[in-house]
């Protein structure tokens, strides 16, 4: 039982975790079986659920870009994104290469500087040969929420605003519900029976009396005088 409600508690966690959350997409599967859903889990973090990678590539990373598509970009304007939360330039040889995935869930974090709506794709591209593995390029009017609208790692749930709820004082017909007669109306009480109660059947040699006639008692009677 305790194991049930352990798998019910955490569906319902994360259910509620990617409620909140907004989603780019999906890659576009290009080489080497790359997959998965890009979403925005707060401010500063990307998730990537259910990615798939095969692993092979010889010199593959995470990489965003804020400009053009992964062929044709400016650098510059690039980052590679490890998943231990650091950040690498383009051309940094300390960038971790990818390894093999499958259907797993992949947490990046932005680079200083940049928000959700810098996106414009992000890839899993072979430095080495210049090569595209698999890709998300934002559409374009595209919207994604500005920072502040989406959760921040560690922020309080925000309370639930209060709002004077009317439907104590009115009825769905607009009329005062205070003048709604709610009184219910008493039990009538029951009517006396026009029955009489039944008498008492006698008992012992009474009952048996009861049951002789008239006249058999009165010859009686007349033989014992």
């Amino acid at each position: 039982m305790k194991n049930i409600l352990l798998v019910a508690s955490l569906a319902l966690s994360i259910a509620a975790t990617q409620a909140k959350e907004q989603c780019f997409g999906n890659f576009k599967t290009l080489q080497h079986d790359v997959q998965g859903k890009v979403c925005a889990k707060d401010a500063k973090t990307l998730v990537i659920y259910n990615f798939s990678y095969d692993g092979t590539g010889p010199d593959a990373f995470f990489w965003i870009g804020k400009s053009g598509v992964p062929k044709a970009t400016d650098e510059q304007s690039t980052y590679i994104l490890g998943e231990n939360g650091d950040n690498y330039e383009y051309r940094d040889d300390n960038a971790p290469k990818l390894g093999e995935y499958s259907d797993e869930t992949v947490v990046l974090t932005l680079p200083e500087g940049w928000q959700m709506s810098d996106i414009k794709w992000i890839s899993v591209w072979c430095r080495q040969f210049s090569v595209n593995f698999g890709e998300l390029v934002v559409p374009d009017g595209f919207q994604i929420s500005d920072d502040e609208d989406i959760p921040h790692p560690g922020a309080p749930e925000p309370e639930p605003e209060h709002t004077d709820d009317h439907s104590d004082h009115w009825d769905h017909d607009g009329g005062d519900y205070n003048d709604i007669d709610n009184s219910v109306d008493a039990e009538p009480e029951a009517e006396p029976s026009s029955k009489a109660e039944p008498e008492p059947e006698p008992h012992g040699a009474a009952a048996g009396l009861t049951l002789v006639p008239a006249a058999v008692l009165a010859a009686l009677a007349a033989i014992i005088v």
